[in-house]
């Protein structure tokens, strides 16, 4: 696996780049979330840490035991290993999805450029419609989910388990990685060699969540919470206009960008995408669809925080959407690039015909 290879080619400048776009999110979540609202009770790093944090937030054990061993010599406050390990956790999610847009994109500035513009959606979700929760696995779930894309991308099923393992320790929504998993291979989806692999991912979801219950069975709460009656109800009172805030925070979650999602899907733009790029890429995108569907028992659906797992896909998707602007000089790979490196050559009789 090459990633580090990938990685380490980046041009210095484009690593300060991203630490700077990192650094400045951070500190804003730092003033107006971290600062505030990192001892929440019931569910912060030290009850986790220690095994007295409500079920469903205790079995999220990856990111407390990051932190807590970090913050045993007493060198630096526990909110300030919190925050600097947020600041690396952005940086490295806006590295690794620069691998990630680069298997959509040409030329490589698209994807250098643009990799910490998913900064956008989280903006939105978790500080300007954010007021209350500062939840330490959010942006190291966003780091997992856009890791174990790229390595379905790149077929690479071995790392993709162990990234799995990993990410399930930090929260459960990390099964989501199943589904596109299952997405980006619909057309061997009932192949023995897929069939295999979702199993073992499966498996390993079951295996890790039997685990943690019995690990924590005297821990406080459910397992899992019913929603739907509360998203039943808050769906009823923003349609007759009675939760102003609800109704501001689904209309202005991830910036807006749905709204291009939604053109895109069902514009005559989408089919000819699917034709002309490896529809497989495409389709991975919509795995928010069973989010959104499943997640409407488990989760408040005016909370935007929660929808994790779907900035990168809106990020995505919204990007696919511009690149059907010829003039934006944002080019899909499609099949036929994808067959053969992008020599110099190549790219200036592309640039040549789309400006002619």
């Amino acid at each position: 696996m090459n990633i580090n290879k990938q990685i380490t080619k980046l041009p210095f400048i484009v690593h300060i780049y991203y630490l700077m776009a990192a650094g400045s999110f951070t500190y804003l979540y730092y003033q107006l979330i971290i600062k505030t609202h990192y001892f929440l009770p019931f569910c912060s790093v030290p009850e986790v840490y220690n095994g007295t944090a409500l079920k469903v937030y205790q079995y999220r054990v990856l990111v407390p035991y990051i932190i807590k061993p970090l913050t045993l010599f007493g060198l630096l406050p526990e909110i300030t290993v919190f925050t600097i390990y947020t600041w690396f956790v952005i940086y490295l999610t806006f590295v690794i999805y620069r691998l990630f847009l680069r298997e959509y994109f040409r030329p490589d500035w698209v994807s250098m450029f643009l990799a910490p513009f998913l900064g956008y959606a989280m903006l939105w979700n978790y500080i300007l419609n954010n007021t209350y929760y500062c939840q330490f696995y959010d942006f190291t779930a966003i780091l997992f989910f856009v890791l174990g894309s790229y390595l379905i991308i790149k077929e690479k099923f071995y790392y993709l388990l162990i990234t799995f393992v990993f990410a399930v320790l930090n929260k459960e929504t990390a099964v989501l990685l199943i589904f596109a998993f299952i997405f980006y291979n619909y057309k061997n989806i009932f192949s023995k060699k897929i069939i295999l692999r979702v199993i073992a991912l499966s498996s390993a979801f079951i295996i890790i969540k039997a685990a943690l219950y019995f690990i924590y069975i005297d821990s406080p709460g459910n397992f899992v919470y019913d929603k739907i009656g509360i998203n039943i109800q808050t769906i009823y009172d923003v349609v007759r206009l009675r939760n102003i805030i609800y109704l501001k925070d689904i209309i202005t979650s991830f910036g807006g960008l749905y709204i291009f999602v939604i053109i895109l899907l069902f514009s005559k733009k989408w089919k000819v995408l699917t034709q002309s790029m490896n529809p497989g890429k495409l389709y991975l995108n919509l795995t928010f669809i069973p989010y959104i569907l499943i997640g409407f028992s488990f989760i408040c659906i005016e909370e935007c925080r929660v929808y994790t797992e779907i900035v990168p896909l809106f990020t995505t998707l919204f990007i696919i959407y511009l690149s059907t602007f010829k003039s934006l000089g944002i080019e899909p790979v499609t099949k036929e690039i994808s067959k053969k490196p992008l020599t110099r050559k190549i790219l200036e009789d592309r640039v040549e015909h789309m400006y002619n």
